[in-house]
């Protein structure tokens, strides 16, 4: 009933009424802890809790594709790698971490892992500790492929550090960072289409893909 609801709700609001809804989202549900916001925003809405305002399961599906042949079309998604990611395949497992690591998942085990649409909405310092966490569980030579927004810091202040869906804006200095701290290396930097970028430009908002590496030593 609140899928049919929200759905409702999505479909005959005009622009400027989402956007009101939005602000008193932001505000009211910003005060909850973000275990029990997104447990509160799968069970209204699973898809819209992913992809903002996409309450169709097409639509999702369709949208998840997408990321799947970006993959496909830079090389990094083949029957040989092993990745950690979320898909519905009779080849895939899951598995519940605590919100901050990836413990549970054993060191030096993937070939591949991919973000996307997650980092934006988690607290620097989280962010900080899954980029260790994925430099822990990649196999040598394994491939970080994630996408983080970028802007420049005074257009867009953080939210308060534990509100649970606020976006954080980052800067290429910042992510390249992010990627050295942990001992992997940047390899490149591509718009939505998959096409290689210069790390000095700016892309839309949502759509910034990085690729990074560990390194082949067993270090």
């Amino acid at each position: 009933m609140l899928q049919w609801i929200a759905k409702q709700l999505l479909q005959r609001l005009p622009p400027h009424g989402i956007t009101f809804v939005r602000r008193v989202k932001f505000y009211v549900m910003g005060r909850l802890s973000p275990q029990a916001y997104w447990n509160f925003a799968a069970s209204t809405c699973a898809t819209a809790a992913i992809s903002t305002d996409c309450v169709d399961e097409k639509h999702f599906f369709e949208l998840g594709k997408q990321e799947a042949v970006l993959l496909h079309k830079l090389e990094l998604l083949h029957p040989k790698v092993r990745v950690l990611q979320k898909v519905p395949a009779g080849n895939v497992t899951f598995q519940l971490v605590n919100g901050r690591s990836l413990e549970g998942i054993e060191t030096g085990s993937f070939d591949l892992c991919f973000s996307f649409l997650v980092f934006q909405h988690l607290p620097r310092p989280v962010v900080s500790s899954y980029f260790s966490e994925v430099a822990r569980v990649l196999r040598p030579g394994g491939l970080f492929f994630f996408q983080l927004p970028l802007a420049a810091e005074d257009l867009h202040p953080d939210p308060p550090s534990q509100h649970p869906f606020g976006m954080r804006y980052y800067t290429v200095d910042q992510v390249l960072g992010l990627i050295r701290q942990q001992g992997l290396r940047f390899m490149n930097r591509y718009d939505s289409e998959g096409h290689p970028v210069p790390t000095d430009g700016l892309l839309h908002p949502n759509f910034e893909f990085f690729l990074a590496g560990r390194s082949q030593a067993n270090s």
